[in-house]
């Protein structure tokens, strides 16, 4: 049968949903319950009160405030539909080395993070995020690196060659993994009869059984009853096929 669409959702039913998720209602004990209650109705009067009360709300504020970004974040996420897929490289590889316009971008992106995480920090409940496109601060970056003073230009270049320097060092004492590791494994000669009897069963009116454990049974019962010979031609059939 045909699986019905879904609906489309706009961004603001999006948002509802996301917040019904993160504000669903818990199941309190009826004594915690109770005791919510009685302080929510009975108002602070001393002053250790008031300072526990006025803390609270701040507390309350702040989880509001990064509940909201973390509902913004899970709609941004779920907008996207491409996916990166990037080789990997040998983990003990040494990073390639930056340029000095890379990591006067690094910087900028660091400061802008830098500056989130304390707006998320702030006691502040007016303090927002900034939220710039990636593209847009890297077309930003790259004015603000045109109209750098050529003195300010000159440190990023000293710090550019100094990470050549370290990438060319680790790179002289760095090993790459042996390729020969990577090959597949030899066949071995109860492969090789593997294979074999399988086409065999294949050809036969008995065929192949459907569960892989039943085939493993079958091969390895029949390998057991082969003679000395039969196997060392299997073997010598292992070694033609390895290239030995």
């Amino acid at each position: 049968p045909d699986v019905p669409e879904k609906s489309p959702v706009n961004e603001e039913e999006e948002e509802e949903l996301l917040a019904a998720e993160i504000h669903e209602p818990e199941i309190l004990d009826p004594k915690i319950a109770a005791d919510l209650e009685y302080i929510s109705q009975t108002p602070p009067t001393s002053r250790l009160e008031i300072a526990l009360t006025e803390t609270l709300e701040r507390k309350e504020a702040h989880i509001a405030r990064i509940t909201a970004e973390i509902r913004k974040l899970k709609g941004f996420i779920s907008k996207r539909k491409q996916t990166y897929k990037r080789k990997r490289k040998d983990e003990g590889a040494p990073t390639r080395a930056l340029s000095a316009y890379n990591i006067f971008i690094k910087d900028r992106f660091a400061k802008l993070a830098k500056e989130n995480d304390a707006a998320l920090k702030s006691a502040d409940s007016e303090a927002e995020l900034k939220r710039v496109p990636p593209s847009s601060l890297v077309a930003s970056t790259g004015n603000a690196w045109k109209d750098l003073p050529q003195e300010e230009k000159q440190k990023y270049e000293e710090r550019a060659k100094s990470d050549r320097k370290r990438y060319e060092e680790q790179m002289a004492e760095y090993q790459p993994p042996d390729k020969q590791a990577n090959r597949k494994r030899n066949k071995t000669g109860y492969n090789m009869f593997f294979s074999a009897h399988v086409l065999r069963l294949k050809q036969s009116e008995l065929g192949v059984p459907s569960e892989r454990g039943s085939v493993a049974r079958l091969v390895g019962t029949a390998w057991k009853s082969l003679s000395m010979e039969e196997k060392q031609y299997y073997e010598r059939e292992a070694d033609k096929h390895n290239g030995m």
